[in-house]
């Protein structure tokens, strides 16, 4: 009985473990077109993307771009962390991304400015579903970690 619940508590704490971190790096995503039935590693993609070559320069080999039409969703808990790491377009526009919380409210928002890349770093205030979306054109993403 002592070893099933120590195997048991074993087991549950791997799985919390597993689940505690979601990490999506575009260099480790083939190129070309992504779809919602391509795995992401924990993150839901809603729609389309594309993996194609980063520029030099930006320290990453590849990123996952985002159209206007897209998004990503996940699951998160109060008080972890959003991490995340993108090109600003290089026709100069801004890379205007926006993340809703459970309820549907911006968290936050993110306007860029003339930078090459930004990186937002943000607590999430509740337990549910994020999504994150560009506004107006596209988004392109080297790396999002949720921890």
């Amino acid at each position: 009985m002592k070893k099933m619940i120590l195997l048991a508590l074993v087991l549950l704490v791997s799985a919390a473990m597993v689940f505690a971190s979601v990490t999506v790096n575009a260099d480790e995503l083939a190129l070309g077109d992504v779809s919602s039935a391509s795995p992401l590693k924990g993150l839901t993609l809603n729609g389309e993307a594309t993996v194609e070559p980063s520029p030099e320069g930006t320290g990453y080999a590849q990123m996952l771009t985002l159209p206007s039409t897209s998004s990503i969703s996940f699951d998160a808990k109060a008080g972890e962390s959003l991490d995340l790491f993108a090109l600003v377009p290089e026709d100069g526009s801004s890379l205007d991304l926006e993340l809703t919380g459970p309820d549907g409210k911006e968290v936050i928002a993110s306007s860029s400015s003339e930078e090459s890349t930004v990186k937002i770093l943000t607590k999430l205030p509740t337990d549910g579903t994020y999504t994150l979306a560009p506004l107006g054109g596209s988004a392109s993403l080297f790396s999002i970690t949720v921890e």
